[in-house]
């Protein structure tokens, strides 16, 4: 009986040894912080500045521009003519929907830019995330915001923010 008991005992053992060690290890990344401070996504956003900063500048003016009337409008308001203050009227109705044009492009032009760089950058992340896992033996790599609480030695943010500060130019 008591070999049956040692030998049980001993099975025991090795089958709770061989399921932990057969266990698989899952991973966590903040893709939000990832994407807020991995250096390609401040490097890009630095280009889209500097790549809109034409046509930003040209909003700017064409706004400081319908003020200027909308302001000269109402200094005239009484004083001039009705045809002038219609003329006035006139233009910087135009203006405003000129400038609305403008601001919708702009927004479009940085909606598509943005939705080009957010493709290239995740899949870097994504290869830096795999890499390290890779190498620290994890099974599994999922967002953060998957789980309700992750024990932050299964937290690889930092490690794959090294990662993508290592490869960045």
């Amino acid at each position: 009986m008591r070999v049956f008991l040692l030998l049980l005992w001993l099975c025991c053992l090795t089958g709770a040894a061989w399921a932990q060690s057969s266990l698989a290890r899952v991973g966590f990344v903040d893709m939000a912080r990832l994407l807020d401070e991995a250096p390609q996504m401040l490097a890009w956003r630095k280009r889209l500045e500097g790549e809109f900063a034409t046509l930003s500048g040209r909003i700017s003016a064409e706004a400081a521009r319908l003020q200027e009337l909308r302001k000269r409008r109402t200094q005239e308001d009484g004083i001039s003519p009705e045809s002038v203050l219609a003329e006035l009227e006139n233009e910087i109705s135009t203006g405003e929907r000129g400038l609305r044009r403008s601001r919708e492009e702009l927004s479009n032009l940085q909606s598509v830019r943005k939705n080009e760089a957010l493709d290239a950058i995740s899949q870097e992340i994504g290869e830096a995330a795999a890499e390290v896992a890779r190498s620290e033996g994890f099974s599994a790599v999922m967002a953060r915001d998957a789980a309700i609480f992750v024990d932050p030695a299964l937290d690889l943010t930092e490690r794959v923010l090294a990662k993508l500060r290592e490869e960045s130019p």
